[in-house]
């Protein structure tokens, strides 16, 4: 499919960058990390930003450079679209085992099961249906984060109709879709929350 080039969409696909399941888990990470103390939880954090941002964003840049993605990285065709969404989820699994293992604090162990559980869940409705990993990774990042963070994190809110703006102006899907991703991802998120 070919995509507009004018500066609006190119801001569209700037902001699908910037609010990518990879850059919010890093905000994720990062937040709880800080906010559980750097000193004591650092290697959690490592790990968590390691498994849930830094792997899968290499992996997507390699897999784009080798010319194994073409066009859009955010919006690939179903085949490529359904491995990218294992090996991610394939990440996620090592990183809830490396968080499991470090001793993370249970906010932690429930960011990780958030983001692998959409992850899955994305995988699983992809085989029928294109569900947005975007806006399910920005309303599930957003719910852990005002949740432990309440009043401090406020400003993920702007991301919500940001990504949801952005993914229907690359056409990467309809409005059903992203309605559908930030539905999954608050709902797993709070779905989750007991279990941590």
């Amino acid at each position: 499919m070919e995509y507009r080039t004018g500066r609006t969409d190119r801001t569209a696909h700037l902001i699908s960058h910037l609010l990518s399941p990879a850059a919010v888990a890093l905000v994720v990470f990062g937040s709880l990390t800080s906010w559980h103390g750097w000193g004591r939880y650092w290697t959690c954090g490592v790990v968590g930003i390691g498994f849930f941002t830094l792997v899968p964003g290499f992996t997507l840049a390699l897999l784009k450079r080798r010319g194994r993605i073409a066009g859009d990285v955010y919006n690939p065709p179903p085949r490529v679209r359904e491995r990218i969404l294992l090996a991610g989820a394939t990440c996620y699994l090592a990183g809830y085992g490396g968080l499991t293992l470090c001793a993370s604090p249970p906010v932690m162990l429930w960011g990780g099961a958030t983001f692998l559980c959409g992850s899955l869940l994305t995988w699983l409705i992809g085989k029928r249906w294109k569900i947005s990993i975007h806006a399910g990774g920005v309303s599930g990042g957003g719910v852990i984060l005002l949740t432990v963070g309440g009043v401090e994190f406020w400003p993920i809110l702007a991301a919500v109709p940001l990504v949801g703006w952005a993914r229907l102006r690359r056409r990467a899907h309809t409005p059903a879709q992203v309605l559908a991703g930030l539905g999954m991802g608050a709902l797993l998120a709070v779905l989750l929350r007991p279990l941590f």
